[in-house]
This record gives C-alpha cells, sequence and structure tokens, in this order.
C-alpha cells in the first residue's frame, strides 16, 4: 500500500526490511518478488533484502512464474544493482515461462 502511494518513510521500510529477512524462509516467489517490488518502486534499496531475496530465489527457481521474473529483474535493475547469479537465474527460467 505504502508503495502504491510513493510514500517512502525509511523507518517504516527498514522496518518492513528486517520483518521480511526474518520472515523469508517461508516466502515464496510472489512474496519475494512483491516486497521487492514494493522497495523499488519507491526507490528503498535495502542491501541485506536483495541479497536474501537473490539467495532464496537461486535455491528453487522452478517456482518462478513469468510475473515474478518480470518484477525481480525490475526491482534490481530499478534499485541499481547487479546480481549476475541471480539474472543468470532469471534468464535461464524465461524462455520455458513464456506461455504463461
Amino acid at each position: 500500500a505504502l508503495a502504491n502511494v510513493a510514500i517512502r518513510d525509511a523507518p517504516v521500510f527498514a522496518f518492513l526490511a528486517m520483518g521480511s529477512l526474518r520472515s523469508l524462509a517461508s516466502f515464496g516467489a510472489q512474496e519475494s518478488s512483491n516486497i521487492l517490488w514494493a522497495f523499488a518502486t519507491v526507490l528503498a534499496r535495502d542491501e541485506q533484502l536483495l541479497l536474501a531475496v537473490s539467495l532464496n530465489i537461486r535455491m528453487e527457481p522452478d517456482a518462478l512464474a513469468a510475473q515474478h521474473i518480470a518484477n525481480l529483474a525490475w526491482a534490481f535493475a530499478t534499485c541499481a544493482v547487479l546480481d549476475a547469479p541471480l539474472f543468470e537465474t532469471l534468464a535461464s527460467q524465461a524462455p520455458s515461462r513464456l506461455e504463461e
């Protein structure tokens, strides 16, 4: 909701990042891509969260749907984070998701 109205409250996003990091083990591709989309929409960059989501996604790449791939690629690009291993994973999964 905060991202939809373009509110960038640093303490709120720091709190969200901390909570997301604690819950990341239970996040699927949908939750991971949604949280990073929200952060990127307001240009709130959290290095620890980006790294943790990258590792999480790379461990279960088959769970990615086309929308997740697009959202993750956009979020990392918008936050100006070059994560070559993540982008390689997204690129390797994209061709099989083209029909979604």
